[in-house]
């Protein structure tokens, strides 16, 4: 199923979604195939937990295409970055861009109730930016531990670079 594209949003959620994408794309890989995550959540195509009719991916999702797969990914940050610029409009696209990776990457839910979230509404970007390398660990499945993930750190750190540089367009 291919995604419709994205409505009209609010401005710089084109610019913010697209550059969202660019950095998704360089940490998630594309996988044609269902995978489980460090943490075992099954996804597919580009980190995706869903599929495009929105049912959790699992062992049984069938493959999908690479072109599926980026509609997909850019569906649900073109979402996100909207979400993001409802509840502060005045983020740049940078900003804002770095925050829909987040979410793409650990979700919106776990976005709106962190530390790093509001700080972002409190106009602190600089203890804002700061946050983003407390997100780096993954529990495992079979494991009652957290483990500092490599890949984590590193895109952490390219969010928080992205989120500090509003120049970026």
């Amino acid at each position: 199923m291919s995604t419709p594209p994205p409505l009209p949003g609010a401005p710089g959620q084109e610019q913010a979604s697209a550059l969202a994408a660019r950095l998704a794309r360089s940490f998630e890989g594309f996988s044609a195939r269902p995978y489980a995550c460090p943490a075992g959540i099954w996804s597919i195509g580009y980190g995706a937990t869903r599929d495009g009719s929105g049912h959790p991916v699992t062992s049984r999702t069938p493959p999908v295409s690479q072109g599926q797969a980026e509609a997909w990914m850019e569906g649900r940050l073109h979402a996100l970055a909207g979400e993001i610029l409802r509840r502060k409009p005045d983020l740049a696209p940078s900003q804002t861009a770095a925050l829909a990776d987040f979410a793409y990457n650990l979700g919106l839910a776990a976005l709106l109730r962190s530390h790093l979230w509001a700080t972002v509404l409190e106009n602190d970007f600089d203890r804002a930016s700061r946050e983003f390398g407390r997100w780096v660990h993954a529990r495992s499945p079979d494991k009652d531990a957290e483990t500092i993930l490599p890949g984590l750190v590193r895109r952490r750190a390219a969010e928080k670079a992205l989120f500090m540089n509003s120049n970026i367009s």
